[in-house]
């Protein structure tokens, strides 16, 4: 069992991207708040998207990782689908 300290949760040192797609820009008003309250570093880490998101996903996932219904390619035919094939990196 993991014990996070609150000062390691607001590191984010175990954090590589995050992208947040489809945020409304009330969203992205209230992160501009909350980021003030984290590191700089872990703030840096946080990209937030709207509806036009292809492109941002696309510089971090390969055409062929992403799912076709988010910009990319990939269908999973062999597992059944995207959604219910649990393909990813911890694989």
């Amino acid at each position: 069992m993991c014990r996070c300290t609150h000062s390691s949760l607001l590191r984010g040192s175990r954090l590589a991207k995050i992208v947040v797609i489809n945020a409304p820009s009330t969203f992205a008003y209230i992160w501009s708040i909350v980021k003030s309250l984290l590191a700089k570093e872990t703030a840096e880490k946080v990209d937030i998207q709207g509806s036009n998101y292809t492109e941002a996903l696309l510089s971090f996932i390969d055409p062929e990782n992403l799912p076709k219904e988010l910009g990319g390619t990939c269908t999973c035919e062999d597992h059944g689908g995207c959604v219910t094939s649990n393909a990813g990196p911890w694989m």
